[in-house]
């Protein structure tokens, strides 16, 4: 087992070396829509007359579509995955080496946490250091299990997107992910018709029950990245790559 854990690392800073500008490229984009949401936060948050809930459903809308991005860097395999199918000869390449199934699925789970740790931390330490708002609504316990929360929700829609990448080829990827992202848009107007909001929740639980709302996200990312090695090792079993 701990030569899988090595063989996975190595793969993730085979990866992180070699697209290191799409490393840097994806965090300069996340901090970008940290601040163009942050706007929107101190918007909703200040309760600003008259534009509440456009400005609720407006950041519902873009912490659905960019959260679920956290967790991976651009790089020319993600950019270009119609074109060339560049997943499936990613997928090629991995299985002529002398390395298992499980150690494949690790590596995919790492480089989707170091995504995660990298682009959240950046994402929400922007808006707690520029947000008075925010820094007024949470205490830090507070500001650590709204970040856990985010990330387990974001974990969750990322191995929907993980698994079709590992399962189909570029272009059926592309197909299945337009569904996503159009299940997430309705998700989002719906919220904002409804007069709720995801972001406003997030933020109540962890201001009010920050122990109870952290715990259960940590449960919930363990659980997701659990499960999602045995999905991913079953959609590598079940790929034809001929």
């Amino acid at each position: 087992m701990g030569n899988q854990y090595k063989q996975a690392w190595a793969l993730v800073k085979n990866d992180l070396v070699r697209f290191k500008w799409g490393l840097v490229t994806t965090l300069l984009f996340n901090m970008y829509m940290s601040v163009t949401s942050m706007f929107m936060m101190n918007g909703v948050l200040g309760e600003v007359e008259g534009m509440h809930r456009f400005l609720s459903g407006t950041l519902d809308f873009v912490y659905l579509i960019t959260l679920p991005n956290m967790g991976l860097f651009f790089s020319r395999r993600s950019m270009r995955y119609i074109q060339e199918d560049s997943y499936t000869k990613w997928m090629v390449k991995l299985r002529t080496l002398p390395i298992d199934i499980h150690t494949i699925a690790l590596s995919r789970i790492m480089m989707m946490l170091v995504a995660f740790v990298l682009n959240m931390t950046l994402f929400i330490a922007v808006q707690v250091i520029f947000s008075p708002a925010l820094r007024a609504e949470l205490a830090p316990v507070s500001i650590i299990a709204f970040a856990f929360m985010l990330i387990a929700f974001s974990m969750i829609i990322n191995m929907m997107f993980i698994i079709m990448e590992m399962s189909y080829s570029g272009s059926k990827y592309f197909k299945r992910s337009l569904i996503i992202i159009a299940f997430t848009t309705a998700l989002a107007i719906a919220i904002a018709l409804s007069g709720g909001s995801f972001v406003l929740t997030i933020v109540y639980v962890a201001k009010y029950y920050p122990w109870l709302g952290g715990i259960l996200a940590l449960g919930l990312i363990t659980q997701v990245s659990t499960l999602g090695i045995v999905r991913i090792k079953n959609a590598i079993r079940k790929r034809d790559l001929v």
